[in-house]
């Protein structure tokens, strides 16, 4: 997390308001963020939003390395005293009445800091959902998010590196009404317990730097990604086969890319990066390419933007690696328009948007490539 250079500050809280020793609630939380770092933050609640989409942006902050900040409710001791361990269902209209009075009054809260996601190579899930669950072409393409079964958090109570289920999290940011579906790793948690989560509303607040305000654009990149890389692909498709595109692919393309696309298995993983960071990555990997069109990049492509990798049943879980990218500008991407997207690299093709359309054959030194690894975008005050 982003640190001021000299020392502390002070806060303006009115103790008499709000006495020393209750914490900061949301709002303070977000001005001493702002005071000390001079970050900006975006804090959103669920069930404000749909409890995947909550996990999917926490999830896409963390890909960036914006910090994350989870916050809870916790309800009152009365909660206890008068659920006596039974389950919500089983109490009295009386006890009904008085619960939710309390629970409506200002109470305690928690906050963790989730510093990171563990990752699972053995994720069932991907390949049951066009197996069994969807006809292919109902699933546009398989999100990296699901090789993420838990996020890392640290608890100022109990200590660091703690794993909080994923699935906990999105369901945790419902109603009530999905106690009953809680993973069976929680099935010794008592229910009460489960209820009184499920019953409290979840808050996320995610740091990020002021010039990355667009960070906000982060549910809506990929889905247009994929939308424009289905278009240009099937556009070169036809263009080869007409004899229009006079370009004969070979292994990496026909192998590591034409198959996946067109069964729709294509994995999407989406970052925000810097210019400086992608461009020496692609000396390494596209040498030729970075030499070539330098000039290009440095003129069309922004200091900062969305990076949507490109990866493979397999190579992506086991490998951690890529065949592709999509750039997406966030300044052009306003209002969800298409323009947005860039630059598509795929195995032995680039597709440049700006100024104009173009396609260009580029030479592969390597079937695949390393994800990228995102370095901290943060500046110090």
């Amino acid at each position: 997390m982003a640190r001021p250079r000299s020392g502390p500050r002070s806060i303006k809280v009115n103790h008499a308001v709000r006495p020393g020793g209750k914490g900061l609630d949301l709002d303070q939380i977000q001005v001493a963020i702002k005071q000390l770092t001079g970050n900006e933050t975006w804090a959103f609640v669920s069930p404000g939003i749909s409890p995947p989409d909550f996990v999917k942006t926490i999830y896409s902050a963390i890909e960036s390395r914006f910090p994350v900040i989870l916050l809870f409710s916790i309800p009152p001791p009365s909660y206890h005293r008068i659920t006596r361990g039974r389950a919500l269902k089983d109490l009295l209209p009386a006890e009904l009445d008085l619960l939710e009075k309390d629970l409506l009054m200002e109470h305690e809260g928690h906050a963790v800091a989730l510093i990171g996601h563990s990752f699972t190579a053995h994720n069932w899930w991907s390949y049951a959902l066009q197996t069994y669950f969807f006809q292919p072409k109902e699933i546009k393409y398989l999100p990296s998010i699901h090789w993420v079964d838990n996020f890392i958090i640290q608890d100022d109570n109990f200590g660091p590196y703690y794993f909080l289920p994923t699935k906990l999290v999105a369901e945790s940011a419902a109603t009530r009404e999905l106690a009953s579906v809680l993973p069976s790793a929680f099935s010794a948690v008592p229910l009460f317990a489960r209820e009184q989560w499920l019953k409290q509303k979840s808050y996320a607040v995610v740091i990020f730097p002021p010039e990355m305000e667009f960070f906000k654009q982060c549910l809506d990149i990929e889905p247009m990604a994929i939308v424009l890389l289905n278009i240009y692909i099937q556009a070169l498709l036809a263009g080869m086969k007409s004899g229009s595109i006079p370009i004969t692919p070979g292994d990496s393309f026909s192998h590591y890319f034409r198959k996946y696309f067109e069964t729709n298995s294509l994995i999407l993983r989406t970052v925000i990066v810097s210019k400086k960071d992608y461009l020496e990555q692609m000396k390494l990997d596209h040498p030729e390419v970075a030499a070539n069109f330098q000039s290009h990049f440095d003129s069309e492509l922004p200091e900062y933007f969305w990076l949507t990798e490109i990866s493979v049943p397999e190579l992506f879980w086991i490998n951690k690696r890529k065949v592709g990218d999509i750039i997406t500008d966030p300044a052009r991407f306003k209002n969800k328009k298409e323009e947005g997207v860039i630059l598509i690299k795929i195995p032995e093709f680039l597709f440049l948007t700006t100024p104009s359309i173009q396609i260009f054959p580029v030479p592969e030194h390597s079937l695949h490539y390393p994800l990228i690894d995102v370095s901290m975008p943060f500046a110090t005050k």
